[in-house]
């Protein structure tokens, strides 16, 4: 232990005014130990520098000339390391020479603890009242300079911890949303496919029943048509018999044979088969014709199309969707077509478009079935027009109308307004599809609910592809 007596106080009158005290110089040299701070720390007595044993709390740092000399005016905590939760709170003096005084005394929050420690009573200085608390609202005014301190960093730990819940919750709502939209498209695609491979075997099916039917009704018709030409040959010939049984009769001929011709020709009614037997053949050919058109627009609307987009008389599809769907409406309303001569090929999937007229002509009739005993026979109005690069097809129905609640989610997959067990949800999702997404165009409605429903389909000419 280096001991001075140049240190600009005697040491006994230091170590009675601050028997917790130490000097030290600017080569971090421990000249001098209060008596009570080396009855707490005897190791002091033989260090030769201050920092080898107690390490200073605050302002934090190590216990060096340097670093006490820029903590002048401040309040000082020392730790010591063999006296758990024990510190000494101390102020900085300037000495003699350079040197640097540190004056202080213990802090204790229990008198018991005093004991504990080895000290007593006399080992405390005797103070000055005045002086005693000028120093103790100095330790709570760097005591609340602490607190304030602390609170600060409290505060701004308190904003970062919010900053990163929020960005971690941002960051999970973002993973949540895009989780939902996958599931909602994985959804969606899984719905497209089931109907699709519906569509497809039902597509068969219809394809196969067609070309089943379509050939008995050839043959039927070739019978009809021969049995046609038949009956006038025979009419001609009637037509000469009958002339000459009316002169036999006149003549008073009694020709067996003739009066069993006669007879015979009474029987027959010649003049009502004359008069029926052609309309019978007519009508016959009619319904024939009727149901080789049906077959034939029912191959066309089911054939397969590869999927791929050809240029497509939207015209003729109309016509195809029509018969296909008459059955729909023919009970509860009429069809009147409005169709723009020499509309121009649209590249598209005819088989796709040919789905989206039936599902909106079916649409069309199931709502005017609705109001159907209330307000008659209803119509509907398919008209198609070329516009600019576009092609327009409007199918309007004088059905009931949507209701306001229901057509912002009226192109939404199973959503429906029809009771339970009449609709699936799927005919308007499909034609949303089909058109947007599929050839690039666009659907929209106009409706008023009581009156009816205009669906308008917008297709463009030549489909450009659209930016992923």
């Amino acid at each position: 232990m280096i001991r001075s007596a140049d240190i600009g106080l005697d040491a006994a009158g230091l170590a009675a005014v601050s028997p917790f005290h130490c000097v030290i110089d600017a080569q971090d040299r421990l000249l001098q130990v209060g008596r009570s701070l080396a009855k707490l720390l005897p190791e002091l007595q033989e260090a030769t520098s201050l920092g080898d044993l107690i390490h200073i709390r605050s302002p934090a740092g190590p216990a060096t000339y340097a670093h006490l000399t820029g903590c002048t005016g401040q309040l000082i905590i020392l730790e010591l390391p063999t006296q758990d939760g024990l510190n000494i709170r101390a102020q900085t003096i300037p000495g003699a020479n350079g040197t640097l005084i540190l004056v202080g005394s213990p802090w204790f929050t229990e008198m018991s603890h005093i004991g504990a420690c080895g000290l007593s009573l006399a080992d405390f200085a005797r103070h000055e009242s005045v002086t005693d608390l000028l120093l103790l609202v100095q330790s709570q005014s760097a005591s609340l300079i602490d607190a304030t301190t602390l609170a600060d960093a409290l505060s701004a730990l308190n904003h970062q911890l919010e900053g990163r819940v929020q960005q971690r919750t941002q960051a999970l709502q973002e993973k949540t949303a895009a989780l939902q939209q996958e599931m909602s498209d994985r959804q969606r695609l899984e719905a497209e496919l089931r109907l699709a491979q519906k569509l497809e075997s039902v597509g068969q099916l219809a394809a196969g029943i067609a070309h089943e039917i379509n050939t008995p009704i050839q043959f039927i018709g070739n019978n009809l048509r021969f049995l046609g030409d038949a009956l006038k040959d025979l009419m001609t010939v009637v037509g000469q018999v009958t002339p000459l049984l009316a002169a036999t009769k006149a003549a008073g001929c009694a020709v067996v044979e003739s009066t069993a011709m006669r007879i015979a020709a009474d029987k027959a009614d010649l003049p009502y088969l004359e008069g029926e037997l052609p309309k019978a053949v007519e009508q016959s050919l009619e319904g024939i014709e009727r149901v080789a058109t049906l077959v034939r627009a029912l191959k066309e609307f089911s054939h397969p199309d590869g999927g791929g987009h050809k240029p497509s008389d939207l015209n003729h599809a109309v016509e195809n969707a029509l018969i296909v769907s008459r059955n729909e409406y023919r009970y509860v309303a009429d069809a009147m077509v409005h169709a723009e001569a020499g509309l121009p090929p649209v590249s598209c999937n005819l088989g796709e478009i040919n789905q989206v007229l039936l599902n909106l002509l079916v649409n069309a009739a199931h709502a005017i079935a609705d109001v159907e005993k209330t307000k008659g026979r209803g119509t509907i109005t398919i008209s198609t027009k070329r516009d600019g690069d576009w092609v327009e097809i409007a199918i309007a129905d004088t059905g009931t109308g949507i209701p306001e609640h229901a057509r912002p989610n009226i192109f939404d997959l199973f959503f429906t307004t029809k009771p339970v067990g009449k609709g699936t949800g799927q005919g308007l999702y499909l034609v949303h599809s089909i058109v947007t997404k599929k050839h690039h165009g666009t659907i929209t409605f106009t409706t008023t609910v009581g009156s009816g429903t205009t669906f308008t389909v917008r297709l463009p000419i030549t489909p450009t592809p659209l930016a992923s």
